[in-house]
This record gives C-alpha cells, structure tokens and sequence, in this order.
C-alpha cells in the first residue's frame, strides 16, 4: 500500500515539474532546432518592455533571463536597410537610437550558451522627435494690456535654455532663461515690435523655434457706457443753450455744447477737457458736429494731453472744413498716446464765428492683440 502511494505522488512531482518547464521555455518551438531541447529562460522575450522616446530613441528593458540565455537579437528594418543588434549585458538597459521617426517592428530571440536561437517575437513599438519640438508646439502666446504673455509647458522638467528675441523701446533685446520646471512663462511689452521669436535649446544643441506675431487694433469708445466714470470740463458755456459740458461725453449726439454768443462772449480759443477713468492708450478720437447745426464747428485745433490734468502738451495738430450737421469727424493720432487727460484746444472757426458747438467727443482705444 505504501509503494502505491509512493508511486502516485512521484508520478505528481514529475508531472508538476514538466508544467512548470512548459510554462517558463519561450517561444514553445526553437527555429530549425526542432530536434534539440529548447532554452529554459525565466520569462519571456514577450516581457521585454520597448518604450518609445524623444530624440528618436528607444529604451530596451531587459527582464531577469536565466544563465542559459547569452544573448537577444534584435532585428528591425530602418527604411530599407535590415539592422541587427545582439545584446549580452542585461544589466544595462538598451538605447537604440534611430534616424527616422514613426512606428519600428523589432523582432526578439533568444540564443543560449549553446547557440540554440529561439523563434523571434514581434513588437511594434513608436518613437517621437526631438523633445523640444513639442515644447515649441504647446507654446501659448495671450495679451494682458499691452504686454504679450508667452506660456510653455515642459512636463518632463527638462532642462532647457529659452530664448526670447524681442522689440524694445531701445531696439532688439533677447533674453535668456534656463528653465527646469513644468510651466514656465515670460511676458514683454507689445508696443515696439510686431513680431517675437521664442528658441528653445537643449542640452544636446537641438534648436526648436517659434514665432509669434501680434500688433494693436481699436475700439471706438462711444457709447455712455463705455465713458462711465469721465468727467468733461469746458472753457466757457452758454447759459440755457445745449447740455453744456456733460453733453460732450453722454454717448446722445443729439445733445451738444455751445460756448457764450451772448453777454460776455470769450474769443478764441476754446477748449474742452475730458479726465477719464484710468489711463488708457489712444490711438486718436471722434468729434460729432452738432445734430441740427453744423455752422459753429471748429476749423484748427489740436489734440493735447497731460500727466497731471493741468499742464497741458500738443501731442498732434488738426484741420476741419466741413459745416455740415451731424458729420463725424474720425481722426487718428500719428503716434500714439497712454494719458489719463485729454484737452481739445479749438483755435480757430470754419465761418469765422466766435462760438463754437460740439456734439459729442469719443476717443478711440488701442488694444494689444495676437494675430495668427
């Protein structure tokens, strides 16, 4: 009874162990050595990890093979060129460098110390260009008042020198930061140059670039709404005609402003003054003539401005002809201007009256933009 029992259980061990040996030999055949007994290794070359990388690279990383295995080919095809490469140390991980980018097939098999190869696997494993191209594509640019804000991502903390190559007031200017956190951003102001270029380096000496455009555009400020917290000031008003000076900043061109033509009336010239609510950079202003009567327009006057609401410079001179009622008048500033005060000084009169009448005065505002 006891040498039954002995023979089931000798009968199990050998059994288990042959599973055991099934389960670790890959591949299950060995090509052209159907013949010879195949090569025990503790896992398979299906474990080798193949991870795509930037700069064209791909890391091999090696599972633990047992003594028997001496080396892997690696076969793979590079346009049309056939490469092998055969790996002894796998202690180290593999970096296979690549000229082309794309989705490679590389085929593994295992050679014992016998020389006994077994079938090849497959993997198709994808590589990436160089790791600075797709910082350069994730470069965000976005205007904030007049400064143009570039962003970039880096989240692999790479270390990385960029470059910013930009208009100052004083001419081209490139400034340089060596960046090694995730995000980063730098910001310039728009209002020398047209166009910014971002490099970024790395270490290896790869340049990637970036070009970013920009440039100002303007919105009329017409509407009350829009000249919410302005106040107007006038030289002189005629009593009980017109809105007097508040009716040159309410948005309603039907309303105007008319200086004295009775009792004490001042010569020229006139002036209208308009604080606004913060500073804001013009580009040029709107002069509405009087809805139902054009003839007291003004005819030379000039565009003024101040740093403190009393010292006022001529930044720009102008010239009106027409009379006609309601016309607007729409002019742009050769250069432009960031004030807080703007004065209107009226010189002279188109039909050589001595008053004068407005409408309504608007300003036109610059605003920094990213252009595509």
């Amino acid at each position: 009874m006891k040498e039954i029992r002995f023979s089931f259980v000798a009968i199990g061990l050998l059994l288990l162990s042959s599973c055991i040996k099934d389960t670790l030999v890959f591949p299950e055949q060995v090509a052209k050595n159907e013949d010879k007994e195949p090569i025990d290794i503790i896992v398979k070359p299906t474990d080798v990890q193949i991870e795509g990388g930037y700069e064209k690279k791909f890391t091999f990383k090696w599972p633990v093979f047992s003594e028997k295995v001496e080396k892997v080919k690696v076969v793979y095809k590079e346009g049309t060129e056939n490469k092998e490469i055969v790996v002894t140390d796998f202690s180290k991980n593999l970096i296979l460098t690549t000229s082309d980018v794309g989705e490679f097939e590389f085929k593994l098999s295992s050679i014992g110390k016998s020389g006994i190869e077994t079938s090849a696997t497959s993997k198709k494993v994808k590589n990436k260009g160089l790791y600075i191209d797709d910082i350069i594509n994730f470069v965000g640019a976005s205007a904030l008042d007049n400064n143009v804000v570039l962003e970039w991502s880096n989240p692999l903390t790479r270390g990385v020198e960029i470059s910013i190559i930009h208009t100052t007031a004083s001419g081209q200017k490139t400034e340089k930061i060596n960046s090694t956190t995730e995000k980063g951003n730098f910001s310039f102001s728009g209002k020398y140059g047209v166009s910014a270029e971002l490099q970024i380096r790395d270490s290896l000496g790869n340049v990637a670039k970036h070009t970013v455009n920009y440039g100002f555009s303007t919105t009329d400020l017409t509407t009350a709404a829009q000249k919410t917290g302005w106040t107007a000031a006038v030289s002189s008003n005629q009593s009980g005609d017109g809105g007097g000076a508040a009716a040159l900043i309410d948005g309603a061109t039907d309303t105007f402003w008319h200086s004295p033509y009775s009792g004490t009336v001042l010569p020229w010239p006139h002036h209208a003054t308009l604080t606004l609510n913060k500073v804001r950079d013009l580009g040029g202003f709107i002069l509405n003539l009087r809805h139902n009567n054009g003839s007291g327009a003004p005819k030379d006057f000039d565009f003024q401005t101040s740093t403190d609401g009393v010292n006022f410079v001529t930044k720009q001179s102008f010239v009106n002809t027409t009379v006609t009622n309601a016309a607007v008048l729409s002019y742009n500033l050769t250069t432009p201007v960031e004030t807080k005060y703007v004065r209107l000084l009226f010189k002279t009169s188109v039909n050589n009256l001595a008053y004068l009448t407005m409408g309504e005065i608007s300003l036109k505002e610059r605003f920094l933009v990213i252009k595509p």
